[in-house]
């Protein structure tokens, strides 16, 4: 037997869904993790001496070291940075998906007020490389990304041309001027669109838009399968999203040394930019220097490296001063990497009291028009299929995830990579089986949890999960949300045909990866690794400095405290400097809980 599901599709919550939440949620003191008898807990103690009992820095409540400046005014963004004779970039963006590029008339903006330099692809030959992302994944193509498209536009928002001038408000003057001649194609946008026989390409080098297609196995998929009860099917949507910090991007970059250059920018990668930097420009890497300016929030979007990071660059060593882009919100929305945009079918072998014995899923992920640095097409598409079993032991399973080419912005990295799609996948699956045998989807979950005793636990998909105990962490939220009382108003509410819902999410987050798990990945570009460098400055205190930017986590403070307390000094003589590359040494950046 089969129980088919239709399509979930998440959408966000609009303003007037959103204001009554607040009132309905439940006071229940604070969760509390351990990794004794019982993990997870509600209290609604004061902890707070706690703190008596602790010794050195860790451990204490501290004030954020980084607030004064921040809330004085004082904290330096990109677009506080005031180079001598400084010059603004902005940039042509095609308008359309898809097209073919048969030129750019920059006379009337090379003519305009106050122009210095109008640049396409032209210009860039011989001087500065596409993108380029470096994968051993078997089957896995990501083609090079022109720095100013060439011969074609491939998404909305793709970088055709800039223009250099003495403000920002004459260079977007100018670039109104630029109408580039585009004969438009037909775009690839749905994953129906992408696969589809006929289907334009959006690449000519990867064949039937499939820039990956994996396929693992696990355990004794078939066996499972045939021993199940019933079988329940299912599909999910997770729409594309858009990451929007307060700080959209930014890039300054200058002229530095004997044909060197130094780049500001707002990023969570500054080593990984800088060696994308000196790549592009045919640059010995000492001679590319990158500096996290600070950082007005990223969730991920800022974790790669942009074409606007390689062309400030070039432009800055071209002109031979210090150059300046700031990215609008409605550049961002176009450009900046996108996210999600998956669909997931999937069907589970299941016992009769609710256990998942087996599971098989298709995912498709809309990659849209390149792959990005330094994760090529791989971010989504191998991390949901990674985490599709969550918190359950489920031990046979297989998967087919695309890689699939679209005309739509780049997606990378945003909150929970891969996880949330995963997540919503298999919360549906629990509550579709709690549906088709008529259990309480709290039950199934129950049925369904990796024990305490399994821990540590190795996930089918090699994921290691070090401790916890989910079942009494539920247990512990139900209580906490009057549970069976709320089952109870559901049921008397729909006997007065009023329509009552009740959700239960349960899942695990991976985090903190490190080089084994980018190099099993094939993502060549990524170390894994990161460094520290502690030196006694001239001001008499201790400077720190690491290969993770802060990106508005706290960590100037967390970093403060590790390193006052490795050297026995008070807080107060730490300071925390932003990432220079050439100051610290090589590193990772600050994503996936790094940093």
């Amino acid at each position: 037997m089969a129980v088919l599901d239709r399509d979930v599709h998440v959408q966000p919550f609009l303003r007037e869904h959103r204001q009554d939440l607040a009132a309905g949620q439940h006071e229940i003191g604070r969760f509390v993790t351990s990794r004794d008898r019982h993990p997870v807990f509600v209290d609604d103690r004061d902890f707070s001496d706690m703190a008596a009992t602790v010794s050195g820095p860790i451990g204490r409540s501290l004030k954020r070291l980084e607030d004064g400046g921040l809330l004085r005014g004082e904290a330096q963004f990109v677009d506080d940075l005031r180079p001598e004779r400084c010059l603004h970039v902005d940039l042509v963006r095609s308008p359309v998906a898809s097209g073919r590029l048969a030129g750019v008339d920059t006379s009337a903006a090379l003519a305009a007020p106050g122009v210095v330099a109008v640049f396409t692809a032209d210009d860039l030959v011989g001087s500065c490389r596409p993108l380029a992302v470096h994968l051993t994944t078997p089957g896995a193509v990501s083609p090079e990304r022109p720095i100013l498209a060439t011969d074609r536009v491939r998404f909305v928002g793709e970088m055709i041309a800039a223009v250099v001038a003495d403000s920002r408000y004459l260079a977007a003057d100018a670039v109104e001027l630029i109408s580039p001649d585009i004969e438009h194609l037909p775009a690839v946008i749905t994953f129906e669109d992408a696969v589809a026989e006929s289907a334009p390409v959006v690449h000519e080098a990867v064949p039937e838009n499939i820039y990956y297609l994996g396929h693992r196995s696990y355990g004794k998929v078939e066996d499972a399968f045939e021993r199940a009860d019933v079988i329940v099917e299912g599909e999910v949507t997770h729409p594309r999203v858009a990451a929007a910090p307060i700080e959209c991007r930014g890039v300054v970059a200058s002229p530095e040394g004997d044909g060197g250059v130094v780049v500001w920018t707002s990023t969570q990668v500054p080593h990984i930019a800088a060696d994308a930097i000196a790549e592009c420009l045919g640059l010995e890497r000492s001679k590319v220097r990158v500096v996290a300016a600070d950082i007005g929030g990223a969730f991920g979007v800022k974790a790669q490296v942009y074409p606007e990071e390689i062309l400030l660059a070039w432009i800055a060593r071209r002109v031979g001063t210090a150059v300046k882009w700031i990215e609008t919100r409605s550049e961002h929305m176009q450009a900046a990497s996108h996210a999600r945009d998956q669909n997931v079918k999937f069907s589970a072998a299941v016992r009769g009291d609710g256990r998942v014995l087996g599971l098989r899923a298709t995912i498709f992920s809309s990659i849209g028009a390149y792959g990005i640095r330094p994760f090529g097409p791989l971010l989504d598409p191998l991390g949901t299929a990674g985490l599709m079993t969550g918190p359950y032991d489920i031990r046979h399973y297989e998967y087919d995830t695309y890689a699939v080419a679209t005309n739509k912005s780049p997606e990378g990295p945003y909150r929970g990579v891969g996880m949330v799609t995963a997540v919503l996948a298999h919360e549906r699956l629990m509550d579709l089986v709690a549906a088709r045998l008529k259990l309480d989807p709290a039950q199934v979950r129950r049925v369904n949890f990796v024990r305490p005793e399994q821990m540590p636990y190795i996930s089918v998909t090699k994921h290691p999960y070090e401790s916890g105990d989910y079942a009494a962490a539920l247990e512990s939220a139900l209580v906490a949300f009057g549970y069976e009382d709320a089952r109870r108003q559901q049921k008397t509410a729909r006997a007065e045909g009023r329509l009552v819902g009740l959700g239960i999410g349960s899942y695990v987050e991976y985090t903190g990866a490190g080089s084994s798990t980018f190099r099993g990945r094939g993502m060549d570009d990524i170390p894994g690794t990161d460094t520290a460098r502690a030196w006694l400055a001239g001001d008499g205190r201790v400077h720190v400095q690491t290969s993770c930017p802060v990106i508005g986590q706290g960590a100037h403070t967390t970093l403060a405290q590790v390193a006052a307390a490795g050297l026995g000094l008070d807080v107060a003589s730490v300071v925390v400097e932003q990432t220079d590359t050439a100051v610290v040494g090589t590193g990772t950046g600050s994503f996936m809980s790094r940093g």
